[in-house]
C-alpha cells in the first residue's frame, strides 16, 4: 500500500494466493522479516543462512505458531479480511483493481465480493511448477499475461 504514496499508481493487478496462507512478520536485531506461510511451510534454509539474525528454534516456533493459526481459522477469516482491506484501500484511493488467482476458492471469493476478476491461471498449460512444486511457474505466468493483456490495456 506504500506504492500508492510513493509512485501514485492508479491501476493495480493483484494475484492472490490460496486462502490458507498468512504473512509471518517479525523484527529481530532492528531488521523486519516477512515470510509467507502456508499449512505445509517449512523453514527452507539451513541454520547457517539465518544464524546472524535468529536461531533455528525461534523460526521453527514462529512457523509452527503461524501454521496453528491457519489451522484454527477454518473459514479463512484472516485472508478474507486482508483481501477486503486491499479492495477498500483501492476504492478509497481511486485505484482500478484487477484481481486473479490460481486457486478456485480464492477466485470464488473474489467474484462473490464484486472484484474485477481477470481470467484465472490455466494450470493445465504445463505440469511444471515453481521450486516448491505447488505454485505456478514461468510458463503459467507467461500464459496468464497473454490471456489478460486485452482486459487491462
Amino acid at each position: 500500500m506504500n506504492a500508492h504514496h510513493h509512485f501514485g499508481i492508479n491501476t493495480a493487478i493483484v494475484l492472490f494466493p490460496v486462502m490458507d496462507r498468512r504473512l509471518l512478520k517479525f523484527k529481530k536485531k532492528n531488521l523486519f522479516f516477512q515470510l509467507p506461510i502456508g499449512p505445509h511451510s517449512e523453514w527452507p534454509y539451513d541454520e547457517f543462512a539465518s544464524r546472524n539474525y535468529f536461531n533455528g528454534e525461534f523460526i521453527h516456533e514462529m512457523i509452527a505458531e503461524t501454521k496453528n493459526q491457519i489451522t484454527l481459522d477454518v473459514v479463512q477469516k484472516y485472508s478474507k479480511e486482508k483481501i477486503l482491506q486491499i479492495q477498500n484501500f483501492c476504492r478509497e484511493k481511486n485505484i482500478k483493481l484487477y484481481t486473479s488467482s490460481w486457486d478456485s476458492q480464492t477466485m470464488n471469493f473474489l467474484r462473490d465480493n464484486n472484484f474485477c476478476v481477470l481470467p484465472g491461471f490455466d494450470m493445465t498449460v504445463t505440469n511444471e511448477r515453481a521450486g516448491d512444486l505447488r505454485h505456478p511457474c514461468k510458463v503459467h505466468n507467461a500464459n496468464w499475461v497473454s490471456m489478460i493483456e486485452a482486459s487491462i490495456m
